[in-house]
């Protein structure tokens, strides 16, 4: 696989969970779901840039101390009825400064990801170029 492959990871945490209010500041093992993805991309060397994506005031706070992008999030990408793909097409045409070559998305309700999963998607994807 070409090593200049532009990778970000795309975080998406809107605030109007209706089942589970505020399910993404909600706490496991000692930290929000949000910082378990945050910290995972973080922690991942192949990641040039994390872009958490959120109309949460309270989530923008908690995630200041990382060293990630903030997207805020229209009102119109966090209705229920929104689709994470319109909102992936919204943060690649209108919000990226470059365009990546691979996008992972890292949903915060799956805080838990094997260690090695960015290197062995990037594995399966260059297997099948």
């Amino acid at each position: 696989m070409n090593d200049k492959l532009r990778i970000i990871s795309i975080i998406p945490a809107r605030a109007g969970s209706k089942r589970i209010p505020g399910k993404n500041k909600l706490f496991f093992q000692k930290q929000s779901l949000i910082e378990w993805s945050v910290k995972f991309a973080l922690s991942s060397k192949m990641i040039d840039k994390t872009i958490l994506s959120t109309d949460d005031q309270e989530i923008i706070g908690i995630c200041n101390r990382y060293n990630i992008l903030i997207h805020n999030r229209s009102k119109s990408l966090s209705t229920d009825e929104s689709s994470t793909f319109d909102l992936l097409k919204d943060i690649y045409f209108n919000f990226l400064d470059q365009k990546a070559d691979v996008i992972f998305l890292l949903q915060p309700t799956s805080p838990l990801r094997e260690k090695n999963l960015i290197k062995e998607a990037l594995k399966l994807i260059s297997a099948n170029e």
